[in-house]
């Protein structure tokens, strides 16, 4: 009996936690595009009305809130440079964090990485958006895996549209 009040708490806390979870309301879309020799990989974030997605510029140690894009590690391309943004960026204050300076993206937002390929005519590129969202008065943290395909430039075509992976 004591093994059967422990199972139906068990559950009943994860039907709660998963509930409870608010889903991610950013939509990402990701294209490539010719640059030189290189490949520019853009993530593109459309943001319901209302919302803000906070920018990568860190702030400081002490406000943890910035947009972070990391790529696995992988022998099928280098990163060159470091993500770049492209958007109309706005400024508010972090209430939870002595009113620190954020920059903040509402509608929309554009991450650009350059990208060379090693030796393949394409590989896949995989990597983690870790990012806050400010809908009505609270900051959610999400994170998005991502995983696509991308070709040298003599290969890819202005720009194809490829989604995330779920």
């Amino acid at each position: 009996m004591r093994y059967l009040n422990r199972v139906l708490t068990f559950l009943l806390t994860f039907l709660l936690y998963t509930t409870a979870q608010a889903q991610n309301p950013v939509q990402f879309s990701f294209t490539q595009e010719a640059a030189g020799t290189n490949v520019v990989l853009k993530i593109k974030a459309a943001l319901p009305q209302g919302s803000e997605i906070i920018s990568i510029k860190k702030i400081s140690d002490d406000v943890p809130l910035n947009t972070q894009i990391s790529f696995d590690s992988s022998g099928l391309f280098l990163l060159k440079d470091s993500v770049t943004e492209k958007g109309v960026p706005r400024q508010r204050t972090a209430e939870d964090f002595d009113n620190a300076p954020l920059t903040v993206y509402a509608d929309s937002v554009e991450w650009r990485q350059t990208l060379q390929l090693q030796s393949a005519d394409s590989a896949y590129v995989k990597g983690t958006i870790a990012f806050f969202v400010k809908t009505d008065s609270s900051n959610n943290y999400y994170e998005e895996p991502f995983s696509v395909k991308v070709g040298k430039p003599a290969t890819v075509a202005p720009a194809t549209n490829m989604t995330s992976s779920d």
